[in-house]
């Protein structure tokens, strides 16, 4: 908070996550620049998070465009993508990938930026759709959503998800005007 001038429990997740691995001083230069740096998420970050909560209806514009009918359905459940997008965006994945392949989400995000994070949750959509439009409950909704392993179980293939994320064609967007 001191360094930051703000706190997002996101960003704590993540430099907890880059602490097992980093020197401080290492993670402290990465969160400084994913915090700033406008090819990553910055906004996202903040007690009043506008930049995670502008890019969470951006997400959801991308995937009525994508799955119309999927967008529709959560739209109907009163599913709205700020309340289960947090825990990709903010977060980075960190506390809902299994941790093998946090690594490889984190690698895509380094390279790609905020657009990897649209092009993860798209793919993701894709790989959970038929069991999110088997439900209308939404607390299933959220538990699938936010990867709970006791409803996802192990039929999720996290590697072919994020691979798959890349071949999401995301850059002929226009962000600001979305």
């Amino acid at each position: 908070h001191i360094r930051f001038e703000d706190y997002s429990q996101g960003m704590g997740f993540v430099a907890s996550f880059l602490l097992l691995f980093l020197e401080p001083a290492k993670t402290e230069e990465i969160i400084r620049c994913v915090n700033s740096d406008p090819k990553f998420i910055p906004g996202y970050w903040k007690n009043e998070a506008v930049g995670f909560a502008t890019d969470a209806y951006v997400f959801g514009y991308l995937l009525a465009e994508r799955r119309p009918r999927l967008a529709h359905h959560l739209s109907a459940c009163y599913m709205q993508p700020e309340m289960y997008c947090q825990k990709w965006f903010t977060a980075l994945c960190v506390h809902v990938l299994p941790f093998e392949y946090v690594f490889d989400f984190l690698d895509g995000f380094f390279r790609l930026g905020f657009r990897f994070l649209f092009q993860f949750a798209l793919a993701l959509m894709d790989a959970l759709e038929p069991r999110l439009l088997d439900t209308t409950n939404p607390g299933e909704l959220l538990a699938l959503l936010r990867l709970d392993r006791d409803v996802v179980g192990t039929s999720l293939d996290y590697a072919a998800i994020i691979k798959d994320a890349y071949a999401i064609d995301v850059n002929h967007y226009d962000y600001p005007a979305l």
